[in-house]
């Protein structure tokens, strides 16, 4: 499988417009003439072997971010990995000039373990235009973890304490329940502490199924908390694995997004993870991550 740039002349181009067609239903029609023009503009990549068309991801670029239009793989290939090599060359071959990839899907598709296979994370929503009922769109983003922008340098180097919070943390102090939670909001810690998130409190705020309350989690935690931007990938790899085969638990599990969580805390180099969860706390495992 190679990925390669489809062109307004390439007889490719038939087989991407012939692709979406048959993808209306969830894609949404697409004129012929707008296919033409994206690939007047090289925003159509194709996933091909022998010629034979097995998937397409139509794009554009903005100012500062590129935006998926369609992501569409021939349904007799998908769950090999052609969706994955599509979305990794689209960001490789973009991320000098653009860190971030965005897309929004509907919420009622349920491809949130998909679009979170392909490292995207949920970051809000918004009213779908589908005439026929209304529709929630989920936005997802994905971001480069090497690119350290001026910001992420500032707060790197902050005399500040990292803190990153585990998620029920998070919910504790939007719904300010938990009197002993809320004191970390209290004015003075700002002096000594700096609070982030990493991506796994924005996926477990998309799970729920309240649109006010999923909607007021997120605001909550872009108004008060740093995002885990930069981190170091080796790290976070290695103390995801450890962590994996000492629990013995699949990534996908809850267990398995809770040591996702934990291993960007690690390679953030944070201070202090902070959670209510007792199945990390005051056991060999916190010993393992607090030697990590």
């Amino acid at each position: 499988m190679k990925i390669v740039k489809v062109h307004p002349s390439s007889p490719l181009l038939r087989s991407v417009i012939k692709l979406g067609d048959t993808a209306r239903d969830t894609l949404g029609f697409l004129p012929r003439e707008a296919f033409q023009d994206y690939a007047r503009k090289e925003q159509i990549l194709a996933a091909v072997t022998k010629d034979h068309l097995l998937g397409y991801v139509l794009f554009r670029r903005g100012d500062s971010v590129i935006t998926i239009v369609q992501l569409c793989v021939n349904k007799y290939h998908r769950k090999t990995g052609v969706a994955k090599k599509l979305v990794d060359e689209l960001f490789e071959t973009h991320r000098y000039l653009y860190h971030t990839i965005k897309l929004s899907c509907r919420r009622d598709y349920r491809l949130d373990e998909f679009w979170r296979s392909l490292d995207f994370v949920p970051i809000g929503e918004r009213n779908g235009r589908a005439t026929k009922k209304e529709s929630t769109l989920t936005v997802w983003i994905r971001t480069d973890p090497d690119v350290t922008d001026l910001i992420t340098s500032v707060s790197l180097n902050n005399a500040r304490k990292r803190i990153v919070l585990d998620t029920n943390i998070v919910i504790d102090l939007c719904n300010g329940s938990v009197p002993e939670t809320n004191a970390l909001l209290q004015p003075f810690m700002s002096d000594y502490v700096s609070y982030y998130i990493s991506q796994e409190s924005f996926q477990e705020i998309n799970k729920m199924d309240d649109k006010a309350i999923r909607n007021e989690q997120r605001e909550f935690v872009k108004q008060h908390f740093e995002t885990i931007q930069a981190y170091d990938r080796d790290i976070f790899e290695s103390v995801k694995a450890d962590l994996l085969s000492l629990k013995n638990t699949s990534p996908t599990s809850n267990t398995g997004r809770d040591i996702s969580h934990i291993a960007y805390s690690v390679s953030f180099d944070a201070s202090a993870f902070i959670t209510r969860d007792n199945g990390w706390l005051n056991n060999s495992f916190s010993d393992y991550i607090f030697d990590t």
